[in-house]
């Protein structure tokens, strides 16, 4: 999966950081993150898995996955 999803993040401006900036970041970023899913998705379809979903989930990540989960 790691191949799947690079950690890098887009470079932000050096001027100053406007609530419709930070937006914009945040909307390009989950964009990339429902691409990156979704041909992962793909592939475990293909490879045969059955019932795949996804999930883009925000906040700290192990209390973010415990509630998901719960879900």
């Amino acid at each position: 999966m790691s191949q799947l999803a690079p950690a890098t993040i887009e470079p932000m401006s050096a001027g100053a950081v406007t609530a419709e900036l930070a937006e914009a970041s945040v909307v390009g970023q989950r964009a990339q993150v429902q691409a990156n899913l979704d041909r992962a998705k793909a592939r475990l379809e293909a490879e045969g898995c059955a019932n795949v979903s996804t999930l883009i989930v925000e906040g700290r990540p192990g209390q973010a996955i415990v509630e998901a989960a719960a879900e």
